[in-house]
């Protein structure tokens, strides 16, 4: 296996504890499987929020993950999105009435 790559997470307004849960648990799980599998390379897709001087809940659990990742032995990237566009997202929900 050569990447492995994470993008699951819980984001608010979910509860903390989900977060926590979903966001940091779930990170060292995709790790111990990468380090079993000798997968080469972890890409962790991680959030802006983590680097936050006051974090919610949300940026608490973002950087946590984050460090597991960097402490995890394998090489990593680890990509901090701001905003991520889809079909049914909230950030997408302006762009209709923007474009007419």
């Amino acid at each position: 296996m050569d990447t492995v790559v994470h993008a699951a997470a819980v984001m608010p307004p979910g509860a903390p504890d989900r977060m926590q849960e979903v966001n940091v648990l779930g990170t060292a799980n995709v790790i111990a499987f990468a380090q079993r599998r000798k997968a080469r390379r972890l890409v962790y897709l991680s959030a802006v929020s983590a680097a936050y001087a006051k974090k919610n809940a949300y940026g608490t659990s973002k950087a946590e993950a984050e460090r597991l990742v960097q402490e995890s032995g394998l090489d990593y990237t680890i990509l901090r999105l701001t905003m991520v566009y889809g079909p049914s997202g909230p950030a997408l929900w302006p762009v209709p009435r923007l474009s007419k």
